[in-house]
């Protein structure tokens, strides 16, 4: 064997070696967990915009303020962009493919920050319904 033939069969190895471990699937479990929070967040965010449009509709509240000096229409609005911005097909794209404990904490936190989010505009939600109700008395003629 010459000198040659032994660096390029070790080069060879290493970029062997090097592409498996690549193409080993590293933090399975984790990325699992995070696909199911993905999802669970992605269809609960889902489901409190559509009650939010239930709501405008049902109750012609598009111009009724949900927080001070935002209405419900610019509310439903925001949410529908923060869905296209954090919980779009992208997301889960990069979820699937994502080989970085790093990467992987950082999907992690801003899926929580959404459901705390999903859950003070679900608390928003029940609230104005609330309102709604207590006034309905006050509309029978």
């Amino acid at each position: 064997n010459t000198p040659l033939e032994i660096v390029t069969g070790a080069l060879l190895l290493m970029i062997f070696l090097i592409y498996i471990i690549n193409k080993i699937p590293m933090y399975r479990e984790e990325r699992l967990e995070l696909l199911n929070k993905y999802r669970k967040t992605q269809n609960t965010f889902l489901k409190v915009q559509d009650s939010l449009s239930d709501y405008i509709l049902t109750h012609d509240a598009i111009e009724e303020p949900i927080l001070p000096g935002i209405s419900c229409g610019e509310y439903l609005h925001q949410m529908k962009k923060e869905y296209s911005q954090n919980l779009s097909k992208p997301l889960l794209l990069k979820i699937r493919r994502c080989n970085n404990r790093r990467v992987i904490n950082k999907i992690n936190s801003m899926l929580n920050e959404q459901s705390n989010k999903i859950k003070r505009t679900n608390d928003l939600i029940s609230e104005l319904q609330k309102k709604s109700s207590d006034n309905s008395g006050l509309w029978v003629v």
